[in-house]
């Protein structure tokens, strides 16, 4: 995946400077504006952790990052970080996540509500034509993707909004869709998702 601009990345850290890419010991990046130094509010009773969708976002693209891009050497089109499709010479992928469903599940505790929350995220699977002699590249892609995203796979849910630590797993439950995208004179193309599951825990508010 190229990045191409130099400011520009994505990651873990709670407070960051500068104009330059700031990658972070777990391999994420960080993004950094030129004259302005951005800083997490103190959460303090307001929501925190498991209620933050926030950290969902960074895990699911941390297991992402580790596994698809960085073992698999693939191209990710990652949300929110600048892509250039036309500098890829075969493929890429665009995971994003599509719908967040929660139904109450529990009070957690005294101070915290339990919903079952299920994350649907969302693979689509570009491949060139001008790239590959391969007619079935695309379904190749869809394989290599769904290996790390087995039912009762475990996904690290991580606190990056907080200290960084893990604070639970998120659960590949099941796929919730699974089809080729029309083809056109210049790509072949798939789409696969997920829907992964957490218990998400929401602070009460205070009356």
């Amino acid at each position: 995946m190229a990045i191409n601009d130099p400011a520009w990345s994505y990651g873990t850290a709670k407070t960051f400077t500068g104009s330059g890419s700031q990658p972070s010991a777990d391999g994420l990046w960080n993004y950094g504006l030129l004259t302005r130094r951005f800083e997490f509010p103190a959460w303090g009773e307001q929501l925190q952790g498991l209620g933050l969708l926030t950290n969902v976002k960074r895990s699911l693209e941390k297991y992402i990052h580790d596994n698809l891009y960085t073992t698999e050497n693939l191209s990710v089109d990652f949300d929110g970080v600048p892509f250039d499709d036309s500098a890829i010479a075969e493929s890429w992928l665009q995971p994003r996540i599509v719908n967040v469903d929660r139904e109450y599940a529990r009070q957690a505790s005294s101070t915290k509500y339990g919903n079952d929350t299920d994350i649907e995220l969302k693979f689509s699977i570009f491949v060139k034509k001008s790239g590959t002699t391969l007619t079935h590249k695309h379904y190749l892609l869809r394989d290599k993707v769904a290996n790390y995203f087995k039912i009762g796979e475990d996904i690290d849910l991580k606190d990056y909004v907080g200290d960084s630590a893990t604070l639970t797993n998120m659960r590949v439950r099941s796929i919730s869709s699974d089809f080729p995208l029309p083809e056109t004179n210049e790509l072949l193309g798939y789409e696969v998702s997920w829907m992964i599951n957490y218990t998400e825990e929401i602070t009460q508010a205070v009356r």
